[in-house]
């Protein structure tokens, strides 16, 4: 998921520039790229991450927040668009590359490695008291 994100990244920044530039066959290709890298790691596995280290209570939250912010996103988009013009929607795509940056950092400094450990080991990792 580290190296995904830091690919996608750099997709999100070129882009941007390809947009910008009007290099219509390039920014096919990063955004083909782009979606193969999400659907490969932070799509799926952002899911399985939460239900790995979360609580039941947690869990519904976190969805809950996650799935609001999907729609404030598809709402805001469009608004955004028109606002600052067609040709500029590259800008849009350095502010997301400059987020999944942040993004990279998080998952780098944060989420700790839970593939094969079971419950009981994730809950010391985190610290947490067993049930």
């Amino acid at each position: 998921m580290l190296w995904a994100n830091f690919f996608m990244t750099c997709l999100l920044f070129t882009l941007g520039s390809a947009e910008l530039k009007d290099y219509t066959w390039l920014s096919l290709i990063c955004l083909a790229f782009f979606l193969v890298l999400f659907e490969c790691s932070s799509g799926p596995i952002t899911w399985l991450y939460m239900a790995e280290i979360l609580q039941d209570k947690a869990l519904s939250v976190a969805t809950v927040l996650n799935w609001v912010v999907k729609i404030i996103i598809s709402l805001c988009i469009p608004l955004i668009i028109k606002y600052i013009g067609q040709e500029n929607v590259g800008y849009i795509f350095y502010t997301v590359g400059f987020l999944t940056t942040l993004s990279t950092l998080f998952i780098f400094f944060f989420m700790l490695e839970t593939r094969g450990l079971s419950r009981n080991q994730i809950d010391e990792m985190y610290n947490r008291e067993k049930d």
